[in-house]
């Protein structure tokens, strides 16, 4: 399907559109046909059970800890509302991933808890401490990488 996708379709679309004298109604047709494909790719996929449900647990946690990671250049970059913004991000998706943390370390998770309190309290100035929250912020996102590398290392072992 990646071949006939990439490249047929693609390739074709490309090259009409790159022609000086653009045949619409083919470009039209391959679209169409290249989107009827890939739908159907994607209904495929979506049913297949996952590969290792560890890896759903990965990402879920990645895409929580996004925000966090945004925290410390937007600090850096004297953007305290992105900061702000970007941690409160983090702590709203927190709720979503804390069980997966607390099961593999319960003190991880009470060690990032305590440091989420610490984080929002050190943002409230109008001028925070910018090193201090900076360090809060690692705190937090070491012991959250640390998790995660564990459930990254066993979903490889598997």
């Amino acid at each position: 399907m990646y071949e006939l996708l990439e490249h047929e379709f693609q390739a074709r679309i490309a090259k009409g559109l790159d022609a000086p004298n653009t045949n619409i109604d083919a470009l039209l047709a391959d679209a169409q046909a290249m989107l009827a494909k890939f739908d159907e790719t994607v209904s495929m996929i979506a049913s297949m059970p996952p590969l290792n449900p560890l890896y759903d647990d990965i990402a879920r946690l990645r895409i929580v800890r996004a925000h966090l990671r945004e925290v410390g250049p937007a600090l850096k970059a004297g953007n305290l509302a992105k900061a702000r913004k970007s941690f409160q991000a983090f702590d709203d998706s927190w709720d979503s991933v804390e069980d997966l943390i607390k099961v593999r370390s319960d003190d991880a998770y009470v060690a990032i808890e305590k440091g989420m309190i610490e984080i929002e309290k050190a943002l409230m100035p109008d001028k925070p401490d910018i090193a201090q929250v900076t360090g809060l912020v690692n705190d937090v996102m070491a012991r959250y990488n640390a998790v995660l590398g564990e459930i990254a290392r066993e979903a490889r072992a598997r």
